[in-house]
């Protein structure tokens, strides 16, 4: 029987059998394409155990490609000696977990955890190497990320290019002592349809011509099962706290830095829309998450039993005592998309707008 990361990267490999765009973007959007996140979501929930009368599961991957960026606060410099005098992005995607186990009403435990991941696309089907396309040029994409994720000198955190402003400053990440690196990872794709790679996406620590020889089905794997990777000490991605009562550039005194960028990018994502050219009009928020409610809603939306669009008030009534028991919500005079909106958790919010 495979073992879960290879019936993840099967998965991923079907996500792109009629892709018909390869820059490293078009293949990356893939990856949000919420068909195959309740698919991903399904594999993962379904290695789940225990005896607790509830468990919610929430995966998210957060579009982060150019948003936020991070400013060196001291003078830093790259892998050849140049001086980095501009900004440079955490990361193209965030992987995040969120898992809570529930006891006769009460939250026995929270976790959630992350890994930031540097997507590449190669110039061809060669074996790879960190950080891909290297060069001598000074303020090089390439070098500025690969002195970020392999370092993380202090930082301060802007929304954009544009802001002249920070959202939070002198950002510092600790415990660098290994070289798995908890934080961030790379991941590379082909440049065409033609794959001679074990996966579409393969990853690697950003240590300095590390091989790609890691799956991002093994990734996954890794960061929500708290796995360890052969050859690798620990299971990558690092637990944060996530703050759902979280704004935007708030006050982050006696918050860790890590906690702080990952509630940064959730927020920052949430208020933000997946860019245009590759998502369409409507596509929705940067983040896209799957869970238990979600799965719901699915299951209810292939029966039959409700509709997105032009409820009637049968159907509103027939939907309404499976949803309000979930929900808690037990009020005859809430409409249906009230009552998913409001009360649910915000993943929910974005699933129903992004289903037809």
């Amino acid at each position: 029987m495979d073992e879960l990361h290879q019936k993840i990267d099967k998965l991923i490999e079907d996500q792109y059998k009629t892709q018909k765009k390869f820059g490293e973007l078009a293949q990356l959007a893939q990856l949000f394409e919420f068909e195959f996140l309740n698919k991903l979501y399904n594999l993962l929930s379904d290695e789940f155990t225990g005896h607790y009368k509830k468990k919610a599961i929430e995966l998210s991957l957060s579009w982060i490609d150019k948003r936020p960026l991070a400013s060196f606060c001291d003078d830093t410099f790259d892998y050849n000696g140049n001086k980095i005098t501009q900004k440079v992005e955490v990361g193209d995607v965030a992987f995040m977990f969120h898992h809570q186990l529930e006891a006769s009403g009460t939250i026995v435990q929270e976790e959630s955890y992350s890994i930031l991941m540097q997507a590449k696309r190669s110039n061809s089907n060669k074996e790879q190497k960190v950080p891909v396309t290297p060069s001598k040029t000074k303020n090089n994409s390439s070098e500025k990320e690969f002195t970020l994720l392999s370092k993380w000198p202090t930082f301060d955190l802007y929304k954009t290019s544009a802001n002249k402003k920070s959202c939070q400053t002198k950002l510092k990440l600790t415990e660098l002592e290994d070289n798995d690196s908890k934080y961030a990872w790379y991941m590379v794709c082909p440049p065409r349809k033609l794959c001679q790679w074990d996966t579409r996406w393969m990853c690697a620590p950003p240590l300095r011509d590390s091989i790609f020889d890691v799956t991002l089905g093994q990734i996954f794997e890794s960061l929500y099962q708290r796995k360890k990777i052969k050859g690798y000490s620990s299971a990558i991605g690092k637990r944060f706290n996530y703050i759902r009562t979280w704004k935007h550039g708030q006050d982050s005194s006696g918050i860790s830095a890590w906690d702080t960028l990952n509630n940064e990018i959730l927020v920052q994502c949430k208020e933000s829309s997946l860019p245009k050219h590759l998502f369409g009009h409507n596509a929705g928020q940067r983040v896209r998450s799957v869970d238990e409610y979600f799965e719901l809603l699915d299951e209810l939306l292939l029966k039959g039993k409700i509709k997105l669009n032009g409820f009637d008030r049968e159907e509103q009534q027939s939907s309404k005592t499976i949803l309000g028991d979930i929900l808690g919500v037990n009020n005859p005079d809430v409409d249906i998309e009230s009552l998913l909106n409001v009360n649910a958790m915000p993943v929910l919010s974005v699933a129903i707008m992004s289903v037809d």
